[in-house]
């Protein structure tokens, strides 16, 4: 059950995420570890593009693994800064379960020119996270 305050603490910052407070807010949302989850709802209900690009973007800044399923869901986001600020996310949390994230969506089979691209995009970002396993491992 989440707390009534910490629900409408959060509702507030996420409002603010698009304003002249939009740091402010951030570096608050991420102190409240608690948060992580109101911050993904808020994602799978959000339906303007740029407001889910900013919740995408808000909620890998946690630096939690919590993260991945809804950054792995926006993987599949129609808006194009949405599915990019999703890519740049698993690339940074990094680790096994990134590397699991990307490899699923570069499994679903392309059908569009845009979606090879992307493949390839994540073809490159699979790349990057087992080199850094590989480097941090010598």
């Amino acid at each position: 059950m989440v707390d009534a305050d910490l629900t409408r603490t959060v509702a507030a910052l996420l409002s603010q995420l698009d304003g002249p407070e939009a740091e402010s807010a951030l570096c608050a949302l991420r102190s409240l570890r608690e948060a992580l989850p109101l911050v993904a709802a808020a994602y799978s209900r959000e339906s303007d593009g740029r407001r889910r690009e900013s919740l995408i973007h808000c909620l890998w800044q946690f630096r939690d693994v919590g993260a991945l399923p809804t950054l792995s869901a926006a993987l599949h986001d129609p808006n194009d800064h949405v599915w990019k600020e999703a890519l740049d996310g698993i690339v940074t949390l990094g680790g096994d379960a990134a590397v699991r994230v990307l490899e699923e969506a570069h499994n679903i089979p392309a059908k569009s020119p845009t979606e090879k691209v992307k493949r390839e995009w994540i073809e490159e970002a699979i790349r990057q996270l087992q080199g850094d396993k590989h480097s941090s491992q010598v």
